[in-house]
């Protein structure tokens, strides 16, 4: 448990040093700058509306999604790095890392069926850190499609930490 725990925190630790390296170096670089919008779906990278920074040498994109429904509160935030590998006419290869906070706040009110009464409030958030490979397909000139797929370490409350495959899907419209 001690080992996974401490690998969660090197990968939280790379993302952020990574992410402030690439947010300082882009802000230095006086190049066009790209930006996109749509909405992303992935374990690393979190669901919802997503924004997506198009720089010179790494990328970066941010979702969120708050959910609010009488006392039950859901909320997914993401942020991950993107490095491009190969660029084609209509298509994009890159390596992606990213760090997804999951929380999720609920009444739990017991069925007539039940024998054990387990209502009250509940909490369960999850950290999730990842990697992998990722791949664009331009639909149009601006908008794409990303279909991505790696591995994560997923960390939730104080119970069981896992390792295991990750995949994420996106649609962006990409503007200047």
């Amino acid at each position: 448990m001690k080992k996974i725990r401490t690998l969660l925190l090197y990968c939280i630790i790379f993302s952020i040093a990574v992410t402030a390296t690439v947010a300082a170096d882009e802000l230095e670089e006086e190049s066009e700058f790209h930006h996109g919008i749509g909405v992303a779906a992935g374990f690393v990278t979190g669901y919802g509306l997503s924004y997506r920074y198009l720089g010179e040498k790494f990328n970066l994109q941010f979702t969120f999604a708050p959910y609010v429904e009488r006392g039950n509160v859901t909320i997914s935030t993401g942020a991950a790095v993107l490095k491009d590998l190969f660029e084609g006419k209509t298509s994009r290869l890159f390596l992606y890392s990213g760090l997804h906070y999951w929380y999720h706040k609920y009444t739990d009110e017991p069925d007539e069926d039940e024998t054990e009464v387990t209502a009250g409030e509940q909490k369960d958030q999850w950290f999730i850190c990842g990697i992998g490979p990722g791949f664009e397909f331009n639909i149009t000139e601006n908008i794409v499609f990303d279909l991505m797929a790696g591995y994560a370490v997923y960390l939730r409350d104080n119970e069981n930490t896992m390792l295991n495959f990750t995949g994420e899907l996106a649609v962006f419209f990409y503007f200047e």
